[in-house]
């Protein structure tokens, strides 16, 4: 986050410094300079991409937490039976029973366990590749319509809040990346 701060303001430098240099005018006056935000988590939040990549997550992350559910009352049942019938079976019946009651609770544990962190991994992989895509529909659109630079207006460093206080809202591309993102999505997918 520091890094893309730190590339915002040196940017920002850059393009005023040439702006307003001695001799600068030239420069500028030759080459326009055309700056558009978008705001990132705008995109995410009405994209059907992420819609879709988000309930496709949510489903997987329920089936695993039924499954979870379902061994976890599989085990209670069991060591209900240990609990109200011990005293009645056989010491090495009971012994056998207690142990796999422990033993069926400890691959319970490491497979929550495993599913949370695959999970997790599964979910960053996608998000960063959602990230990827934006990046490249946002940077051929730049490329596409002439602008010299886009922001993220909805960026937040977690020290100083907002990197971009305003931007024009006639600089504001969100709507743009949000069809153009639809769009691709719709190709991708066949219309679902």
């Amino acid at each position: 986050m520091k890094k893309i701060v730190f590339i915002t303001v040196m940017t920002m430098t850059f393009v005023l410094g040439v702006s307003y240099a001695p001799g600068g005018g030239d420069v500028a006056s030759a080459a326009e300079i055309k700056i558009g935000s978008v705001n990132i988590q705008s995109v995410l939040d009405k994209s059907t991409a992420v819609k879709r990549t988000l309930e496709e997550m949510k489903a997987r992350t329920q089936k695993e937490r039924d499954l979870l559910s379902t061994r976890q009352e599989e085990i209670l049942a069991l060591e209900k039976e240990v609990t109200q019938k011990g005293m009645m079976m056989l010491p090495d019946t009971l012994e056998a029973k207690e142990k796999k009651v422990r033993g069926l609770k400890r691959a319970l544990k490491l497979y929550s366990e495993d599913i949370t962190k695959e999970l997790q991994d599964t979910q960053g992989k996608a998000m960063r590749n959602i990230y990827n895509d934006l990046s490249r529909i946002t940077r051929q659109y730049g490329k596409d319509n002439g602008f010299s630079l886009i922001i993220d207006k909805g960026a937040k460093t977690s020290l100083t809040g907002p990197v971009v206080f305003y931007v024009d809202p006639a600089l504001d591309i969100t709507e743009e990346v949000i069809k153009l993102y639809n769009e691709e999505d719709k190709k991708n997918t066949g219309g679902k």
